[in-house]
C-alpha cells in the first residue's frame, strides 16, 4: 500500500474563499434599485388614494322664482324645488326705509340671515342682520338654508317684516351645494354712483355667488358683470327697485350698473360652497383635499 506523506501534500484549497465577493458598487446599485421600487410603490398608492379621494361637483341653479313685490309686513310665493341633490335656497329682499326682515321660511324650514346692510342719506353702509343701523333709506338682505335632497318638492317661501314697507324680493335654489358650511362669508357695500361692485378672493372653482341690490326706481339696473346671470330685476311702484343675479366658478368680482345718475344703493352678495363626495371623480367634478404626493426626490441619489 502506498503511504501518503502528508508533508508532501500541497496546501488545501478553500473553495469558498475563492468565491467572488460583491463589489461595493454592486451593493450600492442594488440598494438604489430597492429604494426606487419602494418609492414607485408609494407613488402608485398615492395615485390610487387620489382617484378615490374627495371630489366636488359644480354648484348650479335649480329653480329661480323671479321677483315678488309687497307693501305689507308679510308676503309669500310659490317655490317648488327640483330633483337635484344637495340643495340650498336663498331669498333676497330689497326694502325701502328702516324696515328689516324678521323671518323667512321655505315650508317648515327656517332660513338664516346671511348678510344685510342699509345705505344712509350720505351713501354710507349701515346696519347688519341684527340692526337697521342709522336710519337707512334702502336696505338689502339675503337669507339662506340647506335643504338636503328632498327630491322634486312643492313649497312656498314666507317672509315677515318688522313693519310695512315697499319691498321687492325673490328666491333661488341651487344644487350640488354643501349641506354643512353651505355659505361663505358675505360681502356688502353702499354708495351713490354707478357701478355697485364687490370683490372676492379664494372662492372655490366649483362654487357660486348670489347678489342683490336695493336701489331707487329712477335708476333701473341696465348692466351686470361679465360672468353674471340675472335672476330678477324689477320695481315695486315708485319706491324701491331690486335686482339679483348669480355667477358660478371662482368668482373674483360682481357688479351691477345703471345709467340714470347718482342715487343711494345697498349692494350685497353671498358665496355658495360646493358639496364634496367620496369616491372617484366623475365628469364635471374636481379633486380636492390635502393629499400630499410622496417625496420621491432624486431616485438615484
Amino acid at each position: 500500500m502506498r503511504h501518503r506523506n502528508s508533508n508532501l501534500e500541497g496546501p488545501r484549497v478553500r473553495w469558498t474563499s475563492l468565491r467572488p465577493r460583491p463589489r461595493l458598487a454592486q451593493r450600492t446599485a442594488f440598494r438604489k434599485v430597492e429604494a426606487l421600487a419602494v418609492r414607485f410603490l408609494a407613488l402608485v398608492v398615492f395615485v390610487a388614494l387620489l382617484q378615490a379621494g374627495v371630489a366636488q361637483a359644480q354648484v348650479t341653479l335649480d329653480v329661480n322664482t323671479g321677483s315678488h313685490s309687497n307693501s305689507s309686513n308679510s308676503f309669500n310665493w310659490t317655490h317648488n324645488v327640483g330633483s337635484g341633490s344637495n340643495l340650498v335656497i336663498l331669498v333676497a329682499v330689497s326694502l325701502q326705509g328702516t324696515t328689516t326682515v324678521s323671518t323667512v321660511k321655505w315650508n317648515s324650514t327656517s332660513l338664516n340671515c346671511l348678510f344685510a346692510i342699509g345705505v344712509d342719506s350720505n351713501g354710507n353702509a349701515q346696519g347688519s342682520c341684527s340692526s337697521d343701523g342709522n336710519s337707512p333709506s334702502r336696505r338689502s338682505e339675503i337669507w339662506g338654508a340647506a335643504l338636503g335632497s328632498p327630491g322634486a318638492t312643492s313649497g312656498s317661501v314666507a317672509v315677515t317684516l318688522s313693519g310695512s314697507t315697499s319691498t321687492m324680493a325673490g328666491s333661488a335654489s341651487f344644487k350640488n351645494a354643501a349641506q354643512s358650511g353651505s355659505f361663505g362669508t358675505g360681502e356688502g357695500t353702499a354708495g351713490q354712483n354707478s357701478p355697485a361692485s364687490l370683490s372676492f378672493s379664494g372662492l372655490s372653482s366649483n362654487g357660486a355667488v348670489m347678489d342683490d341690490i336695493a336701489i331707487s326706481t329712477q335708476q333701473p339696473i341696465t348692466g351686470l358683470g361679465g360672468s353674471q346671470t340675472s335672476l330678477w330685476s324689477a320695481a315695486n311702484g315708485s319706491n324701491i327697485y331690486g335686482s339679483s343675479s348669480y355667477a358660478t366658478g371662482a368668482v373674483t368680482s360682481m357688479s351691477q350698473s345703471w345709467t340714470g345718475g347718482s342715487t343711494h344703493w345697498a349692494y350685497i352678495a353671498v358665496p355658495i360652497n360646493p358639496a364634496t363626495t367620496s369616491g372617484p371623480a366623475r365628469k364635471g367634478q374636481t379633486i380636492v383635499g390635502q393629499l400630499v404626493p410622496p417625496n420621491v426626490g432624486n431616485l438615484w441619489q
